[in-house]
């Protein structure tokens, strides 16, 4: 005996109408009248009788009806009752995160977490820093991993430093290029790639910033997205980019870092609010121990 046919038989009850109970649930009126055949065959009695219009219940059917509608009720409210209870043990840590960030640590941080509390699914999400501000204001994720300076934050959140990487000159790693004065010579006759302004301010001031103390702010630059783009025309051997180290897994593409000699880097920050739930306050105590 299955639930659905329980449920069209207490229906039928209500309507004395096989038709309109088909409609009800969007079956056939061929296919309810074969299942309540069977539902009589299965009891060993009729439920009801057929009339000009409709159907009227035998006094089987009439005993029965009710004991049903009760039944359906208590099944209808445990299986709304397992539901609930499994959703509540089903939490979310919610991410968004910066290339760097999904490529180089999240990983293992977030399997770590996830043998530690396996109940717990963690998301992540991938933006460029200005959409990572823009949810930041929305509020629609648990965790924001963006460069420091794009992060505004006011004292309803918890901010930590992650990580702070050099930034120097990403090139084809079989580029003859290793020091700072070869890697400086190189970047005079190259085109520059650049990540759009709007996409990462920070990082696109910082790059920017660095041409303009060498002295480079007329060397010819080309706006580029997403950042795997501007990875493969540098490994196509199409220019080169001013960026942090650890921007994305650079053997991958074949390419290689190298110092530009300035005292300059990235800051990487973490922020969440302060009255987060207990599973995202985990989840960032444990990126803030491991990094």
């Amino acid at each position: 005996m299955d639930l659905i046919s329980m449920k069209l038989f207490v229906s039928i009850a209500r309507t004395q109408n096989i038709t309109r109970t088909a409609q009800e649930f969007y079956m056939t009126q061929p296919v309810v009248s074969r299942r309540m055949q069977e539902l009589e065959n299965l009891l060993g009695f009729k439920l009801f009788s057929r009339r000009n219009h409709g159907v009227i219940l035998t006094e089987e059917g009439e005993e029965l009806a009710p004991v049903f509608e009760k039944a359906i009720t208590l099944i209808d409210q445990e299986i709304s009752r397992i539901k609930t209870r499994l959703q509540d043990r089903t939490r979310t840590v919610s991410i968004a995160a910066i290339t760097p960030a999904t490529n180089i640590f999240l990983p293992s941080i977030i399997g770590e977490f996830s043998s530690r509390h396996p109940d717990i699914r963690v998301d992540v999400q991938r933006l460029v820093p200005s959409k990572i501000m823009e949810e930041l204001l929305s509020g629609t994720y648990d965790i924001y991993i963006s460069c420091g300076p794009d992060l505004p934050i006011s004292g309803e959140w918890n901010s930590c430093p992650v990580r702070s990487d050099p930034v120097g000159l990403i090139v084809r790693d079989s580029e003859p290029v290793s020091s700072p004065e070869e890697a400086i010579s190189l970047l005079k006759r190259s085109r520059v790639y650049l990540i759009p302004m709007e996409d990462s301010p920070a990082t696109t001031r910082d790059s920017l910033d660095i041409l303009s103390l060498l002295g480079m702010e007329q060397i010819q630059k080309t706006e580029l997205r997403p950042i795997e783009s501007i990875l493969f025309n540098i490994a196509s051997g199409m220019g080169v980019a001013i960026l942090p180290d650890h921007i994305a897994p650079l053997d991958a593409f074949g390419l290689k870092f190298v110092s530009l000699g300035l005292d300059r880097s990235m800051c990487m920050s973490m922020v969440w609010r302060k009255d987060a739930p207990p599973e995202v306050q985990a989840f960032a105590q444990l990126l803030k121990a491991r990094i």
